[in-house]
Parts: C-alpha cells; sequence; structure tokens
C-alpha cells in the first residue's frame, strides 16, 4: 500500500468578524518555514496519589496554528490587515475579531478551526542575512476544532 501524503494545492480561508466578514483564501505559503501548523494539545494529566492510585484529569487548553506565507504577497497583506485592526494602541479601539480558519487539504481532508484570536502578527517587514525578506509568520489561538476525513 501507498500512501500520498502531497500537501499541493492546500488552501486555506480566514474569516474575522469585523474586519473580513467574508472568506478570504490563503494561498501564498512560505517555502522556508512551516506554511501551516497545528501545535500538539495536551487534553489531558496525570499523578499518583500517596498509595500509588493513578488520578487522571481532563485539561481545556486554547488550540494553537501558526500560518507562514510569502512576505509581501496578498496573503500576507490580508493577515497584516487583521494584525493591525487588532493591535491594542493608547487611545483606540481594536477590531477584537472572531477568527475562523478553513484549511481544505489535497483528497478533501479538512480542518476548521473557531472562535480564535489572532495572538501574534508581523508588523512590518524582516530581512535575513540571505537578503531576501523573511517570510512572515502569524499565530492563532482557538476554542474548538472539527476535522473530516475522506473516506
Amino acid at each position: 500500500m501507498s500512501y500520498d501524503v502531497s500537501g499541493f494545492g492546500t488552501i486555506i480561508t480566514i474569516t474575522a468578524s469585523n474586519t473580513l466578514p467574508l472568506p478570504t483564501p490563503i494561498i501564498a505559503f512560505s517555502g522556508s518555514s512551516d506554511p501551516f501548523d497545528v501545535a500538539t494539545n495536551v487534553i489531558g494529566d496525570a499523578e499518583k496519589g500517596v498509595n500509588g492510585d493513578l488520578i487522571t484529569w481532563s485539561k481545556a487548553n486554547p488550540l494553537d496554528v501558526s500560518i507562514s506565507v510569502i512576505s509581501g504577497s496578498p496573503a500576507d497583506l490580508i493577515l497584516k490587515s487583521i494584525g493591525e485592526a487588532n493591535f491594542p494602541r493608547a487611545g483606540g479601539r481594536n477590531a477584537r475579531d472572531v477568527i475562523t480558519i478553513a484549511a481544505i487539504f489535497p483528497g478533501l481532508r479538512k480542518s476548521a478551526f473557531t472562535g480564535g484570536k489572532m495572538v501574534e502578527f508581523q508588523p512590518g517587514f524582516s530581512l535575513g542575512g540571505d537578503g531576501k525578506l523573511k517570510d512572515a509568520m502569524y499565530k492563532f489561538k482557538f476554542e474548538d476544532t472539527v476535522n473530516i476525513f475522506n473516506q
């Protein structure tokens, strides 16, 4: 049996409740860092009681997602605009966007992340030692996720 794990053709859409209310595609992914990364999530923990009994519990943690795009691309400008709108400034009010991201991977595998907030953005452009603009990374935290796997 063989498995095709190519990510070629992946499309991500992002919605920001106030700044970008319609789903907008992100396709200009980074070539030098992970373009779409979903961090592992701790869902429980355990310890042993005084007499060696195992005690377990569930933990609710936000879901960490990051997107890296080509610097200066339309995708970068879209994500920068969300970051700028949500950047807290003295004497101002930020957009307080609620973020939704939907990713469609080859083979019709899908992931959706809801109830999110952009927590890190690149407010300008950075130059790498190789003389190229660095790819821009944006980080989010989400409340929930749904995954659909092809059959």
